[in-house]
């Protein structure tokens, strides 16, 4: 059977219980250097704000400026790869020690949770930043985020 990007995210729309629907890499250019986050998307539940968490980890071997560095233009790139309407969704970015070197040995991490909304004339506006815990976006994707 095979599925296009527009069947995946429709099942994934359409059914709650795929919790983990989508898992990839975001590439962009910053400036002169390409750079690159791992980026996976999760229901929400019980929340009548938002239907999305979008967890965006920064990695060692992004070769360009962190994704929180661009947030605006990041948050939008993948709004517009994966059909989300940024105003929709809860942007978390994730830094572990695995976000500066390969040893992945920590379990410390720090999670930084954007959330976007429309104006009047429905235009986006900007971020508003909130320092959450690993416990909050567990709850928020009814346990199925994994820090891995």
């Amino acid at each position: 059977m095979r599925l296009t990007l527009t069947g995946v995210l429709l099942l994934f729309f359409s059914y709650p219980a795929f919790a983990q629907a989508i898992d990839t890499v975001l590439t962009w250019r910053d400036y002169s250097r390409l750079a690159s986050t791992r980026v996976r998307v999760y229901n929400v539940v019980d929340d009548k704000r938002k239907t999305l968490v979008v967890v965006i980890d920064e990695q060692s071997q992004n070769g360009g400026a962190p994704a929180i560095n661009d947030a605006r233009f990041v948050i939008q790139k993948i709004g517009k790869d994966l059909s989300i309407d940024p105003s929709s969704a809860y942007w978390v970015f994730r830094w572990t020690i695995g976000s500066f070197s390969d040893d992945c040995t920590s379990t410390k991490e720090l999670l930084v949770m954007a959330t976007m909304g429309r104006s009047k004339t429905n235009t986006l506006t900007g971020p508003s930043w909130k320092i959450v815990d690993s416990t909050r976006l567990l709850t928020m994707t009814d346990r199925k985020w994994d820090s891995w």
